[in-house]
C-alpha cells in the first residue's frame, strides 16, 4: 500500500506500507485455520475476499461456503465464512493502512491539508477494491474517501501517461537542440 499526497509539482510526502492484496489473503488463510480449523490456500482465500470479504462492520452480511482440509484430520471439510468473520480478519491490516494515512495528513504542508479535506482521498489499485475501506477511511480519518474509476488499472494508466508525457517532454528538447 502507497500512501502519498500529489500536487501539480509532483509527490510531496509518501510512505509504502507492506500491505496489500496478497497480504490480505494471508490473513484470512490464518484466520480460517484458527478460528474455523480449516486450512486453504490463496486461491481460496481470494474467493472468500472478493465474495464475502469487507473492512466495514457496518456491511451488510454475506456467507459463503468453503472447502479445505480439516486442520486436524486432513480429511475434506467445508465451513460456512461470513462477511464479518473477514471483517475480523483483516482489521489489524486495517488499521495499519488508517496510521499510515494519519501519518502522511501530519507530514502534509497544512495547505495541502486543506485541498485533501476539499476534494478527498482517492484510493486506486486492486486493494481499494475491499469492500467498505473507502467507508472506513472516511469515517476514521473524517476526509471523504473516493475510488477512481478503475482501481485496477489506475496504475497502469499512470505509468502510460508518464511515459507519453516524457516522449513528449524528450521531443520538445530534441527541437530545441
Amino acid at each position: 500500500t502507497d500512501i502519498a499526497v500529489l500536487c501539480d509539482t509532483g509527490v510531496v510526502v509518501s510512505e509504502s506500507l507492506r500491505i496489500g492484496g496478497d497480504s490480505f489473503n494471508e490473513s484470512i488463510i490464518r484466520y480460517i485455520r484458527r478460528k474455523k480449523r480449516l486450512v486453504i490456500g490463496p486461491l481460496t482465500a481470494e474467493k472468500i475476499k472478493i465474495s464475502v470479504g469487507t473492512v466495514d462492520r457496518r456491511a451488510k452480511e454475506r456467507t459463503i461456503e468453503v472447502r479445505g482440509r480439516d486442520a486436524s484430520s486432513g480429511l475434506p471439510k467445508m465451513v460456512a465464512v461470513n462477511s464479518l468473520e473477514i471483517q475480523r480478519a483483516l482489521e489489524a491490516q486495517v488499521m495499519n493502512i488508517l496510521e499510515g494515512v494519519k501519518s502522511i495528513l501530519e507530514k502534509t504542508p497544512p495547505e495541502l491539508v486543506a485541498a485533501i479535506n476539499d476534494h478527498g482521498i482517492i484510493l486506486t489499485g486492486g486493494g481499494a477494491l475491499i469492500d467498505g475501506l473507502d467507508r472506513v477511511i472516511t469515517r476514521s480519518i473524517g476526509i471523504a474517501a473516493y475510488l477512481v474509476e478503475s482501481p485496477r488499472y489506475a496504475v497502469i494508466k499512470g505509468v502510460a501517461k508518464a511515459l507519453d508525457e516524457m516522449s513528449q517532454l524528450r521531443d520538445t528538447l530534441d527541437e530545441l537542440q
